[in-house]
């Protein structure tokens, strides 16, 4: 399998909170994206961004400067139709900053931060956890 296809234009905030965030790099809805607390404002995401900083998920798109929507643990988001296989577990891409794959995906070396689950083939419930595991080789 390869990172979730997700079309900016589908993405849809379903249920669940949400918070606003000022941009510091060009974001599509249904992205991935860190808090850069040094700048203060958010970037893409990596598999690694967790920890300390904050991690959530892009429910509109933006350029650097701009203030978007940004889905909160718990929030149920639509992303596409037939995107997911319902019951995935879906992760931080390790191949690409702001994408998000499917559990399966990872490879030793990678490290586990968990997005969410397909509660459908169109829905993702977010869970946002970063857990600094790495697979083992």
């Amino acid at each position: 399998m390869a990172n979730i296809s997700i079309t900016a234009t589908d993405v849809v905030r379903v249920s669940g909170s949400y918070s606003q965030g000022l941009l510091g790099a060009t974001v599509d809805a249904g992205e991935m994206v860190a808090y850069d607390a040094t700048n203060q404002y958010w970037v893409l995401a990596t598999e690694i961004s967790g920890g300390s900083n904050p991690v959530k998920m892009a429910i509109s798109s933006g350029v650097a400067g701009q203030v978007i929507g940004l889905a909160e643990p718990g929030a149920e988001i639509t992303l596409g139709s037939a995107v997911m296989t319902a019951g995935d577990v879906l992760v931080a891409s390790a191949t690409t900053a702001g994408k998000i794959a499917p559990h399966s995906d990872l490879v030793a070396g990678d490290t586990l931060y968990i997005v969410g689950y397909a509660k459908t083939t169109d829905e993702i419930v977010l869970i946002l956890k970063y857990t600094g595991v790495e697979l083992p080789t």
